[in-house]
């Protein structure tokens, strides 16, 4: 029981009654906590801003047999290009689902917090943030142990393969030669580019601080896009679907635009 201060992105908000808030709160020190905020949502609450969805701010907490209840808080930042772009804030919030999924509850992940930190930076402010939300579940996924084997054949670690001659297999959890010995220890492996080999060795090998700072073209784009998603959902046997709600706004974009 007692009082304490962290710093910490707001990465889940539920509302309670008719002016609560529970918050889940990705701290350094503490990890993933939820907080319970008692008349966040009216109007003239100190915490209105502080408790709303991706803000990071100052927190007073009171803790009491691990629950934790808001007292006092104070804005840092409020991300405010996710309160005004829908795209970036269904990537944020893409995101955020699956920090929530691989966090453990009040257990230190400093990787996590950090990549969180520089992920909402880049999702807020580049140019294609869904290229960058990719990125960094690729990243996630590296750190929390589950990283595709990228230094040669999984299966005979032959090392000495072309770039054109690897494939990518979900099963086998990495790059397979072309050996037919290899081949038919897998029945999902696809070619896999230089390209998106090299973002992901990119990925794999860079610290956070230089994660977002490449560049790709077109088609090597669509191609990680496509590796990412598929790796995702076979790593957390879970399909992630939000991201698929930027295709229904590109298409009501479309339309409406050729209809003007």
């Amino acid at each position: 029981m007692g009082h304490i201060k962290a710093k910490g992105f707001v990465i889940r908000v539920v509302p309670v009654g008719e002016a609560d808030r529970i918050i889940d709160l990705l701290t350094e020190s503490m990890g993933l906590i939820t907080v319970s905020v008692r008349g966040a949502r009216r109007n003239r609450s100190p915490h209105l801003l502080t408790t709303q969805l991706f803000s990071f701010a100052s927190f007073e907490l009171f803790e009491n047999k691990n629950k934790y209840r808001l007292n006092a808080s104070e804005l840092i930042t409020s991300f405010q290009p996710l309160q005004e772009d829908l795209s970036r804030l269904i990537c944020a919030t893409h995101l955020a689902e699956i920090v929530i999924d691989v966090t453990r509850d009040d257990s230190p992940q400093t990787s996590v917090y950090t990549l969180w930190a520089f992920s909402l930076h880049a999702i807020s402010n580049e140019q294609d943030p869904l290229l960058m939300v990719h990125v960094a579940q690729m990243k996630l996924l590296m750190l929390i142990g589950f990283a595709p084997h990228l230094e040669g054949c999984v299966i005979c670690n032959r090392t000495s393969e072309t770039h054109n001659g690897y494939r990518f297999s979900l099963q086998a959890g990495g790059l397979v030669c072309s050996r037919q010995a290899c081949l038919s220890r897998t029945t999902d492996a696809t070619r896999l580019s230089k390209g998106v080999l090299d973002c992901l060795l990119h990925i794999q090998n860079v610290p956070v601080t230089r994660l977002f700072r490449f560049s790709i073209d077109p088609g090597t784009r669509e191609s990680f896009l496509a590796v990412s998603e598929a790796y995702l959902s076979h790593q957390m046997e879970k399909s992630y679907t939000r991201l698929r709600m930027l295709d229904h706004l590109d298409a009501c974009s479309k339309f409406f635009t050729q209809t003007e």
